[in-house]
């Protein structure tokens, strides 16, 4: 709508252009400050873009982003006629229709983002009207011209489409009450960004009910054509506070995220000690014996691990365990089971695995844990203590070992030990099921076929061929070889 009168000029190409260039820059001292306030608006887009690289996880910064870019665009665009831009009519009012067909989408998705909720499906029938509502005239001008004045003269312009139309704009405006009910539920934390999101809900919802009163068929007052210009730029300064708000909360909000961060970097840290004492890079071995580990677990910290100890009457005892669950949980589980053992030396394999399922019943840290514990004579007798766990490799084959229920499940359990002799320049093979339970992208396990066919090889070729055929677990392995008699009492 215009109420400047037509002008007309006529003259010399020189003079026409230079008068036109004096209109030109005319205009845009006049739309100086409403164009900086969308320039600006632009520049907190890219800001916004630039945390939401930062941080993959806060959707609603990408959404913002777009929303600010989009504004900016829209403002600019509808500031310079056809003319200023030198675009031809059509290019410009597909532009312009593109750019509004976006807002509802981007608006809608950003609130709920920000509110940590999804859409309600429903919700996205007036979303896609009102999106669709702003695409059709483009559409049409791509059509010809007779199916276009049909689908923009007598459906398009229709008072009922239009007035469809209308109200579902206004519901999409209004997606920050829904995406923030009910408001006694909203954290202190996100009470400002919530004011803020409701007051723009509240001036875009009615500045669409305003646009419903152009329709002369609806014998109201056109309020629209009263409004429009004074309208938009308060609404341009208006959306400018909003966003800079938002944005400053944001931040606020980054900043939060940015110590709780390096709290986590502190934890994790402490959880790197963790996994040296579940992983020792010493490994204290008894004469005639040779211990090989490997030691893979499937995050920072695991749930396997695993105890060499040299005991005062020189035996050597090996323990093996996996802790249900990952991650620093199950790693403390893991380090409270290694403190436990470390103090019952004199206990025979059963006897230990006995206190250990007692110390993590009382413990109630929740879960249970695999456990296996060998304890190796200079002869090369190896006594063993079953609790779930996989049963170890000698020879490239299994050993059946009596197995009991793992750790931690019923605190009445008992367990029994089972012995055999170990050869000079035998290897005994203890591994957690993480190699056994290794998946390739097919979803087919490695297994224990593959596990047995290749148990007679070193701890890091087993391991390596787990995890390069799919890793989904921690991954432990322990070789143990019996060297000789004559080694042993050397």
């Amino acid at each position: 709508i215009t109420t400047s009168p037509l002008e007309i000029h006529a003259g010399d190409l020189e003079a026409l252009t230079g008068r036109r260039a004096g209109f030109v820059l005319a205009q845009s001292e006049s739309n100086l400050a409403i164009d900086t306030c969308y320039a600006m608006i632009g520049v907190v887009g890219l800001m916004l873009l630039g945390l939401f690289c930062y941080d993959r996880s806060r959707r609603e910064l990408l959404y913002l982003s777009i929303i600010c870019a989009n504004r900016a665009a829209l403002g600019i665009l509808e500031h310079f006629s056809v003319a200023q831009m030198n675009l031809p009519w059509v290019l410009s009012s597909a532009i312009l229709d593109a750019v509004n067909a976006v807002d509802p989408v981007v608006f809608v998705l950003f609130f709920f983002a920000l509110a940590r909720r999804r859409v309600p499906r429903i919700y996205w029938l007036p979303v896609v009207i009102a999106a669709a509502q702003s695409a059709l005239p483009g559409f049409a001008l791509l059509l010809p011209a007779g199916q276009s004045l049909w689908l923009t003269g007598k459906v398009l312009d229709a008072s009922a489409i239009f007035v469809l139309f209308s109200v579902a704009w206004m519901v999409s405006a209004a997606s920050p009450f829904i995406a923030f009910w009910p408001y006694s539920q909203i954290s202190r934390r996100m009470r400002p960004l919530a004011a803020l999101c409701l007051m723009h809900g509240a001036f875009s919802t009615f500045w669409n009910a305003v646009q419903m009163t152009a329709d002369p068929r609806l014998g109201l007052p056109n309020l629209f054509v009263e409004w429009q210009r004074g309208f938009l730029d308060i609404y341009a300064f208006v959306t400018a506070c909003v966003l800079i708000g938002l944005l400053g909360l944001l931040f606020r909000d980054q900043r939060q995220v940015t110590e709780e961060r390096a709290l986590l970097a502190g934890e994790m840290q402490a959880a790197s000690e963790i996994q040296h004492m579940l992983a020792p890079a010493k490994i204290d071995t008894a004469p005639g014996l040779h211990i090989d580990v490997a030691f893979h677990p499937m995050r920072d910290v695991g749930g396997d691990f695993y105890f060499c100890r040299v005991l005062a009457d020189r035996r050597q005892r090996v323990v093996v365990g996996d802790v249900s669950g990952k991650g620093a949980a199950a790693a403390m589980a893991a380090t409270l089971l290694l403190g436990a053992a470390s103090a019952r030396e004199s206990d025979s394999p059963a006897v230990l695995l006995a206190q250990l399922n007692q110390v993590l019943c009382d413990s109630h840290v929740g879960g249970f844990a695999t456990c296996l514990c060998a304890d190796f004579t200079a002869a090369g007798e190896v006594s063993f203590a079953n609790a779930g766990h996989l049963s170890p490799y000698c020879n490239s084959r299994e050993i059946e070992l009596r197995s009991s229920l793992p750790l931690g499940i019923a605190a009445a359990a008992e367990y029994t030990e089972t012995t055999l002799r170990l050869s000079s320049g035998e290897t005994l093979t203890l591994l957690s099921d993480g190699v056994v339970e290794a998946r390739n992208t097919a979803g087919e396990l490695f297994g224990f076929e593959r596990t047995r066919a290749i148990s007679n090889q070193s701890a890091a070729a087993i391991a390596e061929a787990a995890m390069n055929f799919g890793q989904e677990d921690d991954i432990t392995v322990l070789n143990v070889t019996f060297a000789s008699l004559d080694v042993a009492h050397a």
